[in-house]
């Protein structure tokens, strides 16, 4: 075959003909050899003398090695005078070089017949270059992916290059997979010189295996974030824009991620403007290396409420150690903190009432001592302060049923007097009526003690000693001043204890004991009312009038 033999020509032999993306490791390896081929001949020519001679035994590369006899014949006078063709010592150099490369490399005729193989892929798949040649290297080739590959090259014969990823069979019988690319080179002469494949074969298994477990953990990732109440976010080392933002963030912020994700500033607009400079601040101290913990407000972006956030940010950095990005998780936590909230004045409310319970009990255990109800002994003052402390007990159970937000009047009366009802023949005995009125913590208290107080006094020495005896509670509630602004203002609660079909009363008595005083004085002086007891000779009869303030009444 004719051959140009000029330096500068050697020179571009030694360029592939192909050109613009980065050099595969076939490029690679295939461009060192034709440099080193160039420079050899070069260094001939420049010599002369008897290397000439030499030279002409033969100036094409022949990687199948002296033994092939496919060789395309030159004719005889077709080399320049005083420049022979290179000996088969190139080809003994492109051999070298081709073994020490970290790849399978081989040559092949443009059909996919191969005519050379290097030693690693006789290493790794056991066939020796006469077993590969021809079509042979496909017994290697895994029997799913044969078709795949030889359509692989025959695409490859019109778009000039081999591109194609297959599983090749080791010598200890496993498959592997490869990634096989391949580039024609025209060898020096004439325009109808001819041309062969350079390939490598890359063990791209550990690769695959790598992308595999990231696309898994990243599919882990997405999966956790987008499942997850709190939003999760990635800025980028720059800090202006985010890299990842889940999809709660539109559920807390109120608007979708795009806007925030083009432009970090939209986050900060969103800042409540009393802690924009401290969650700026955080966030450059995440970049410098801190992992900080901030709660912060914003004004979500579609209907302005204010809703409280913690963000827990923290830097992710480079295998030197150097924060390439920042990452953080921020939830909502608008609820926790009200929560918070209710729970300390939940908290100061028990302790206020805890103190006034205690108040109430050494009251109770004062004015029983006193021994004013004609209690003399000890067992005497036990029993009566034991059932002021169980009265005082069933106030509190009352309203802990109403979370201590009140309690209604007819709850009041009726459990105060359940006790003695059914008491005798008729179960009846007792009656109670009068219309919805919900009653402040503090008022109800107060009134089922002085209930207690009245029914304690009828089943011992009033109606509810007979057969016949009766209890009639009754209250009603008078409006208020026709020209006042509001018409509960004014409004007075009157309530009626009413005792008939008992013992019949001599009078007041000589000395008012502690139930007395606690039904007329304590009553008044508590709830801001009038109260009178008076003592009929038909049954014992009390009154009171309470104006429906914020001492008496609840809201709602």
């Amino acid at each position: 075959m004719p051959q140009d033999v000029d330096g500068d020509d050697d020179l571009r032999a030694a360029a592939p003909l192909w050109s613009g993306a980065a050099p595969t490791a076939t490029e690679q390896a295939l461009a060192a050899a034709r440099a080193e081929i160039a420079e050899l001949r070069l260094r001939l020519a420049e010599a002369g003398g008897d290397r000439n001679a030499s030279l002409r035994e033969g100036a094409q590369i022949r990687p199948t090695g002296p033994e092939e006899a496919d060789e395309v014949p030159r004719p005889p006078g077709s080399w320049p005078e005083g420049i022979a063709p290179a000996p088969d010592g190139d080809g003994v150099r492109f051999r070298a070089i081709a073994d020490v490369v970290p790849h399978l490399v081989w040559t092949s005729c443009p059909t996919g017949h191969w005519t050379w193989a290097n030693r690693r892929w006789t290493e790794y798949t056991g066939l020796s270059v006469p077993d590969a040649r021809g079509h042979g290297w496909l017994n290697a080739v895994h029997p799913d992916d044969r078709d795949a590959t030889l359509a692989a090259w025959r695409a490859a014969d019109a778009s000039g290059e081999l591109r194609v990823e297959h599983r090749l069979r080791g010598v200890d019988g496993t498959y592997r997979r490869f990634a096989t690319s391949a580039l024609p080179q025209r060898e020096p002469g004439p325009a109808d010189g001819g041309v062969s494949w350079f390939g490598t074969s890359t063990d791209v298994e550990g690769a695959r295996r790598l992308e595999a477990a990231l696309r898994e953990s990243e599919e882990r990732f997405r999966g956790f974030a987008d499942a997850s109440p709190a939003v999760l976010w990635i800025a980028g080392a720059e800090g202006e824009a985010l890299e990842y933002l889940s999809p709660s963030y539109e559920r807390v912020w109120g608007e979708p991620r795009d806007a925030v994700l083009r432009d970090l500033g939209r986050w900060a607009d969103l800042l409540h403007p009393e802690d924009r400079a401290a969650a700026a601040d955080g966030l450059r101290r995440v970049f410098g290396g801190e992992r900080v913990s901030a709660e912060y407000r914003i004004r979500r972006g579609g209907d302005g409420a204010v809703r409280w956030i913690r963000d827990v940010a923290f830097p992710i950095r480079d295998a030197e150690g150097r924060v390439r990005r920042a990452g953080g998780l921020a939830q909502d936590i608008t609820d926790e903190r009200e929560a918070g909230r209710r729970q300390r004045v939940l908290l100061d409310e028990l302790n206020h009432r805890v103190k006034n319970a205690l108040a109430g009990v050494q009251a109770l255990a004062a004015q029983t001592a006193r021994g004013q109800d004609g209690l003399q002994t000890p067992d005497a003052f036990f029993r009566a302060f034991g059932e002021r402390l169980i009265a005082l007990g069933r106030a509190h159970d009352l309203l802990t049923r109403e979370a201590w937000q009140g309690a209604s009047l007819s709850e009041v009366v009726r459990g105060t007097l359940a006790p003695y009802d059914g008491r005798g023949a008729d179960p009846a005995r007792i009656v109670a009526r009068g219309p919805e009125v919900r009653l402040v913590p503090n008022a109800a208290v107060a009134l089922h003690m002085a209930f207690h107080e009245l029914a304690t006094n009828a089943a011992r020495y009033g109606a509810l000693t007979a057969r016949e005896g009766r209890v009639e509670v009754a209250w009603s509630v008078a409006p208020g001043a026709a020209a006042a602004p509001n018409p509960d203002e004014g409004a007075v609660l009157k309530i009626r204890w009413r005792e008939r079909g008992g013992p019949r009363v001599p009078g007041p008595p000589a000395r008012r004991g502690f139930g007395s005083r606690l039904v007329e004085r304590g009553l008044s002086r508590q709830l801001g009312g009038e109260a009178r007891l008076d003592f009929q000779p038909a049954g014992v009869e009390f009154s009171l009038r309470l104006p429906l303030s914020a001492r008496v009444q609840a809201a709602g």
